[in-house]
């Protein structure tokens, strides 16, 4: 799932420096292919010697197969669903100037809440801690 993030963050970046929405996915795709490819691969590696075991071989099978899945998972399906979903969409998934608006109206999430003060900043403040 990180890989796919990591895809869809780089699909972003490539929008963002001017390419088209097909350019930015094939090279997000190309870019990306070598290391989603390694670390997969050594995953499976690693939970190779497991599949001896004959109490956690089950375990390691599905550990292998589910990284192959999510490996194909990331280099065809989320690049065709994100083709498919933004493909007619003004900036092609890229935040848009209300969105930057909606997010600049949010309190940051690491804002300090002090004491008698809601956390959700909705004005209803929180009675004082009795000692």
């Amino acid at each position: 799932t990180r890989d796919s993030i990591i895809l869809v963050d780089f699909i972003h970046l490539s929008l963002k420096r001017g390419r088209s929405l097909f350019d930015a996915i094939m090279e997000s795709r190309v870019v990306r292919l070598r290391p989603i490819l390694l670390t997969t691969g050594a995953a499976m590696l690693g939970a190779a010697p497991i599949t001896i075991d004959p109490i956690f071989s089950g375990l390691a099978w599905a550990l292998i197969f589910g990284l192959l899945a999510s490996t194909v998972f990331t280099l065809f399906v989320i690049p065709v669903v994100y083709w498919l979903l933004y493909e007619k969409k003004p900036g092609h998934g890229l935040s848009t100037a209300s969105d930057a608006a909606y997010a600049s109206a949010s309190p940051p999430r690491d804002t300090i809440v002090r004491e008698g003060e809601c956390a959700a900043g909705a004005g209803r403040a929180l009675p004082p801690k009795s000692d």
